[in-house]
């Protein structure tokens, strides 16, 4: 046969080939959908972004999908017709999302079929929040969780269920009042009672990990350095740090809302 036959041949079947392939990829991969619908893009990150982010700018019931690029693309929908999309493409905007745009399911098909073949395109829900509170404070000598610590404790325990693969990290501190080894020994009790909370509150213990620091890491000042007692900033080291971790093992976008007395403040 000569050469230039067996070419065309080869491309034939190369070409019936890629056609069932793909054909099998839109049978397999994407859901027959009985009519059009919409869908609005509203944003692309390289990292999740809380719920709350999306709460304080009006917009309810975002999802997201992680393209094969491991970007974070979130949308607002699904709607039915044109009219409510455009309705609120247009409010999405005005609530600061600038790049709003509608996508019909049945343009975003091509995105389907190409994220397909890494099985990325799916739809998740937002299931975690920013930790605006991220130390459990307590009193002189003491482990015990008044009820500001407890309800601290419930928005953790909720974070965590809503997130499985997540883990939580607690860092026992102290002030510096009594010795090293007391210090540390308050410490390994706080972080034991904050543990214990999580754990009555059904949080698997392989899911905590705890450090003890004693008096070692400050974030005030316990004396001035004339030797002056400085209570407020005693008081804010005697703590247990809260950190919540992803499976990748990055931590979480948490914010420490703790502020500090400028008179407490370490280096003043």
């Amino acid at each position: 046969m000569p050469y230039h036959y067996t070419l065309l041949i080869c491309a034939f079947l190369c070409f019936v080939c890629s056609d069932h392939i793909e054909a099998q990829i839109n049978q397999d991969s994407i859901p027959p959908e009985k009519e059009e619908r919409y869908h609005i893009h509203i944003g692309t990150y390289e990292k999740l972004i809380p719920n709350s982010y999306f709460k304080k700018a009006g917009l309810d019931k975002v999802k997201y999908h992680k393209d094969a690029n491991s970007f974070h693309r979130y949308y607002l929908g699904f709607f039915d017709s044109k009219e409510s999309a455009e309705k609120n493409c247009e409010n999405a905007v005005k609530q600061g999302f600038p790049n709003a745009k509608i996508v019909s399911t049945e343009n975003d098909k091509i995105a389907k079929i190409l994220d397909a073949r890494k099985n990325t395109y799916q739809f998740h829900e937002i299931t975690y929040d920013e930790l605006f509170l991220r130390s459990v404070h307590f009193n002189f000598a003491s482990a015990q969780l008044d009820g500001p610590a407890q309800q601290l404790l419930h928005e953790v325990y909720m974070i965590l269920v809503r997130n499985p693969q997540w883990i939580v990290q607690l860092s026992g501190h102290s002030d510096s009042v009594g010795s090293p080894a007391t210090n540390i020994k308050i410490s390994k009790e706080r972080v034991r009672s904050v543990k214990k909370r999580l754990i009555n509150f059904g949080i698997q213990p392989e899911r905590i990990k705890t450090r003890v620091f004693g008096e070692a890491a400050p974030i005030a000042k316990n004396r001035e350095k004339t030797g002056e007692d400085v209570p407020s900033g005693r008081q804010l080291n005697r703590r247990v740090c809260i950190g919540i971790y992803d499976q990748n093992g990055e931590m979480v976008n948490i914010k420490d809302s703790t502020i500090v007395p400028f008179d407490a403040e370490l280096g003043n």
